[in-house]
């Protein structure tokens, strides 16, 4: 993380965040990029680690709360929200 807490991710990482917060799944994800599915599960991987969570399924939820809210800290409050 940054300075400011901010997690910093490679170009590539950050396209697999933006299709997290419009909903897609490792599977529309790696089509969208020609890749293969475990590509991308290895991106999410990465990415529960850079944000501290497990990689399980009901995660990816917490992980695009906790972009969005990183993105936008007006607009959510994550009071109790690990």
């Amino acid at each position: 993380m940054g300075q400011t807490g901010e997690v910093k991710l490679t170009p590539r990482e950050q396209q697999v965040v933006d299709m997290l917060l419009r909903g897609l799944g490792p599977h529309s994800m790696a089509k969208e990029l020609g890749v293969k599915r475990s590509t991308i599960r290895g991106y999410l991987r990465l990415l529960y680690v850079k944000f501290g969570l497990s990689p399980d399924r009901c995660e990816r939820v917490q992980l695009a709360v906790k972009i969005y809210a990183q993105r936008h800290p007006e607009r959510v409050d994550l009071a109790g929200f690990r």
